[in-house]
């Protein structure tokens, strides 16, 4: 077992993981790209680039594996509070969320905020946000809010 820094370990819980479609379609464009592959302007077509690709066995096998690592990723930094591309103003509230983590107040009402992350990935800015109740994480975009 691998021991993070203090600063490394997951500070909160993330519930259920939601990707929307705006995201889904930016990441899997991602994805094809790295692969050498493009996607449709739907993002869900492979429209490959040269003929020899269309040879190539388990190229939207390899396209997968990557939008896993990209969306595994921006979860992973998410939920080590990494600072990302947020202001320093955002990203200390997100610290500060996280030190009332599931407390209550007198009325039994949880005193912890949701948790908003930014990334940049191959200069696509993704959203990451986590509930105030830690029930959803969702992954969108800045023009899907």
């Amino acid at each position: 077992m691998v021991a993070y820094p203090e600063t490394k370990k997951r500070k909160f819980e993330l519930g259920r993981t939601v990707i929307t479609c705006g995201a889904d379609v930016a990441i899997n464009k991602i994805a094809a790209s790295r692969c050498g592959v493009q996607y449709d302007e739907m993002g869900c077509k492979v429209v490959y680039t040269t003929p020899e690709q269309e040879d190539k066995v388990g190229l939207e096998d390899k396209v997968g594996l990557e939008y896993r690592l990209i969306t595994s990723t921006l979860i992973r930094q998410h939920s080590r509070l990494e600072k990302g591309v947020l202001e320093e103003g955002d990203y200390q509230q997100n610290i500060d969320a996280c030190k009332y983590e599931e407390q209550r107040d007198k009325d039994g009402c949880l005193m912890q905020s949701r948790i908003f992350s930014a990334f940049n990935i191959d200069n696509i800015k993704f959203w990451v946000i986590t509930e105030f109740d830690r029930s959803v994480t969702t992954i969108l975009l800045p023009s899907e809010y």
